[in-house]
């Protein structure tokens, strides 16, 4: 049976970790300007009810922990979801791929203040280590935000090959990450620190990934308008051409005519110059 306290831990666990969560999801959607933080308040809502629902799960499923981190997991991912695509007013699976992209930097964020954790012998409490999670969350979105890494993520998933299929990708990135912080628990404590630098490594490798997709898509989009502006040049090149035909065409007919009127007036052909000038008249 939970107690009040051991509610209350859970709790706060939630919160630090939807707190990182938030930072990395405000970068992504590359907010400009504070109006969106009007809206933070609503996305307590998931730790509160993830902490109730761990409390049920904890109840049906008491030995079986990773089935429970499993479940939470997945709850999590879908609330947050929920409230990016109230908060910013997107698509379903525009705001699941980037809850999922936050998901991953999340728990990179984590790992890394594990590593500190335990550099420290666990001499440090565990509300340092949670300030720590969030001090190099906060570190790490800034590094991001410099980089606008937000403008590579909306390239991809505007211009993607289709968004269900890259929300799918983005998913299967948040599993793997997920995948190895559960592996956690199998991981001797002398190679902690070497597996938590891993998950870094794999998180960083993930990002660049992402970049790299976006780039190849900006260029190949370049390329494309690149190419259309090409074409219609040809295009323009070839009607102009074609006027130009017209015209020496024109001036080659009214230069004849002009001989021919010419020779009639010369012969005093009058009636003659008088019908060719009404034909004239009357656009040949």
């Amino acid at each position: 049976m939970l107690t009040l306290e051991d509610y209350l831990a859970i709790f706060t666990d939630f919160l630090v970790g939807h707190a990182a969560l938030a930072l990395y999801l405000f970068v992504i959607m590359d907010v400009r300007g504070w109006r969106m933080l009007k809206k933070l308040p609503a996305l307590l809502l998931s730790p509160l009810l993830a902490t109730l629902l761990g409390a049920g799960l904890y109840t049906l499923f008491p030995n079986h922990s990773v089935v429970r981190y499993c479940l939470s997991s997945c709850a999590i991912l879908l609330m947050c979801t929920v409230w990016v695509r109230w908060a910013w007013r997107t698509g379903f699976w525009r705001a699941f791929s980037t809850v999922c992209m936050a998901g991953v930097f999340q728990v990179a964020s984590s790992c890394l203040s594990q590593i500190l954790f335990l550099r420290s012998n666990f001499q440090i409490p565990m509300a340092t280590a949670m300030v720590t999670h969030l001090a190099v969350a906060l570190v790490s979105t800034a590094l991001l935000y410099r980089l606008r890494f937000g403008r590579w993520f909306h390239l991809l998933m505007g211009e993607g090959f289709g968004q269900r299929r890259t929300a799918l990708f983005f998913f299967a990135l948040e599993v793997a990450m997920e995948a190895f912080l559960i592996l956690q628990v199998g991981i001797q404590p002398d190679y902690l620190f070497f597996y938590y630098a891993l998950v870094l490594v794999m998180a960083t490798l993930m990002a660049g990934v992402v970049v790299y997709l976006s780039q190849r898509l900006d260029f190949s989009r370049k390329l494309e308008a690149q190419r259309d502006v090409i074409a219609q040049q040809q295009l323009y090149e070839g009607d102009l051409e074609a006027i130009r035909q017209e015209v020496r065409s024109f001036r080659h007919d009214y230069k004849n005519l002009l001989a021919g009127l010419s020779e009639q007036a010369d012969k005093g052909e009058l009636e003659q110059l008088h019908t060719s000038l009404s034909r004239v008249g009357r656009g040949f």
